[in-house]
């Protein structure tokens, strides 16, 4: 007799016993499925542990046998949708989210409420400076639905347009009218002020709220006037804990997200790329409230509206982007527009246009040393492979108002689950001013004669 592991018994030195059933005889061959039980026939490996080792099996009485008792059938993973690699995979997964099962959560002190969710969390209360197209068609969606998850809550409202500000008063839960921003700082107790009026009003509404400790969140653009960014990094040096972060609502589209990972091992590994970025609108928004996007250098024009989306995005890729040339040329209202970029190992050119004939978006990086290529081309995300078309994958466009309006409540949910978090504070203060002094300097370049 020895023992093996666990101080199982074995008459024979070479190998395990057969299995036995009640009754003393063998038990059969076939499918252990079939018998009830489970015969183990492989060699016991000397030295170690078996990794197919069972607990004992109690001896039935009065039998020299061993008791069959039916092994325990492995759980199987629930079955997953399928899901295709790479950036198609992604696209797709995307456009048409399965089911999700409930995730696993820490407990105890490392688990974190989210925002609007559990014991103490305070909901924050939010002041909204212009009333415009941005702000009825975008933020007050948003907002809405922060209110509903206790995440935030509309504690005032101001416009020059008295009639518009009781409007929005009363389709709020709590919110108040005020004059003006100074007086809806001074009289909503705010701790977040929402700017959402033209560009040439941004600044004094920042410098307004950073004099009161009141956190920022500004409509892009910033840097459309000489010294607006020398202002903003006075008032961020003076304050390195307060927050001014700007609408850059794109990096949070699903697409944008499977570009970023594209980018990541040229990135790091100093590969080249080209990033191309085209943007055709037929005139300015139609819907935009004071036509401020038709006033040209004042307002920042087609640079200011549409290309500074993508200099924060390029800025997010690697915040040492640098403008290497811009030119602008049209009357205001009707302009076009390019900026030449350096990112990181790559480059990039930014192309717009108020003088196009469709609304039209299309964003495509390419891989010269792999041959690929990804198109973001308005709802469709497709890869090539040496100038070879792949399959398409429907996503989310940039040039589908509703699409770029409903952003804004990622944007807000990162903002309201972040804000007090030092680091993310620190991040979006650097972006907002750096990002500010890439079109300042694209507007300067573009200007030349």
């Amino acid at each position: 007799m020895r023992r093996g592991a666990r101080g199982a018994r074995h008459r024979d030195r070479r190998g395990l016993p057969r299995e036995r059933e009640v009754g003393g005889r063998a038990a059969r061959r076939g499918p252990a499925q079939a018998r009830g039980g489970v015969a183990l026939r492989r060699r016991h490996p000397r030295g170690r542990d078996d990794a197919r080792l069972r607990p004992r099996r109690p001896r039935h009485r009065g039998t020299r046998g061993l008791r069959s008792e039916p092994a325990a059938l492995p759980l199987l993973p629930r079955t997953r949708a399928a899901r295709r690699p790479g950036a198609p995979g992604a696209a797709e997964r995307a456009a048409h989210p399965a089911p999700r099962r409930g995730r696993r959560r820490p407990r105890g002190p490392r688990r974190r409420a989210g925002a609007g969710r559990g014991p103490g969390v305070t909901a924050t209360a939010v002041g909204l400076c212009g009333l415009g197209s941005a702000a009825l068609r975008a933020h007050l969606p948003a907002l809405c639905r922060a209110e509903e998850t206790g995440a935030a809550v509309i504690a005032g409202v101001c416009d020059p347009d008295p009639a518009r500000s009781e409007t929005v008063v009363a389709r709020t839960r709590r919110a108040r009218a005020f004059p003006d921003v100074e007086a809806l700082l001074d009289g909503s107790g705010c701790d977040l002020l929402v700017i959402a009026s033209p560009p040439s009003a941004h600044i004094p509404a920042i410098t307004a709220a950073a004099r009161r400790g009141v956190d920022v969140l500004c409509e892009k653009p910033l840097g459309v006037a000489e010294g607006d960014v020398d202002r903003l990094r006075d008032l961020t040096g003076r304050a390195p804990s307060w927050l001014v972060a700007t609408v850059h609502q794109y990096a949070h589209a699903a697409a944008w997200r499977v570009l970023e990972r594209w980018l990541r091992v040229p990135a790091r590994s100093g590969r080249p790329f080209r990033l191309e970025v085209e943007v055709e609108r037929p005139g300015t928004d139609p819907l935009s409230a004071g036509g401020w996007r038709a006033a040209g250098d004042r307002e920042g024009g087609i640079l200011g509206d549409h290309a500074v989306h993508y200099l924060a995005l390029c800025h997010r890729l690697d915040p040492g982007t640098r403008v290497l040339d811009a030119h602008s040329h049209g009357a205001p209202g009707r302009e076009t527009a390019s900026v030449e970029l350096a990112v990181g190992p790559g480059t990039a050119r930014v192309g717009v246009s108020y003088d196009g004939r469709r609304r039209r978006n299309l964003v495509a990086l390419a891989l010269p040393d792999r041959g690929a290529e990804l198109r973001w081309e308005d709802g469709e995300l497709r890869r090539l492979r040496d100038a070879v078309p792949g399959r398409s994958h429907p996503t989310g466009a940039l040039s589908d108002r509703q699409f770029v309006n409903d952003l804004y409540g990622a944007l807000y949910d990162d903002l309201l689950g972040h804000r007090d978090d030092p680091g993310w504070r620190d991040r979006q203060r650097r972006e907002t001013v750096e990002v500010a002094a890439l079109l300042a300097e694209a507007l300067r370049l573009s200007h030349r004669a």
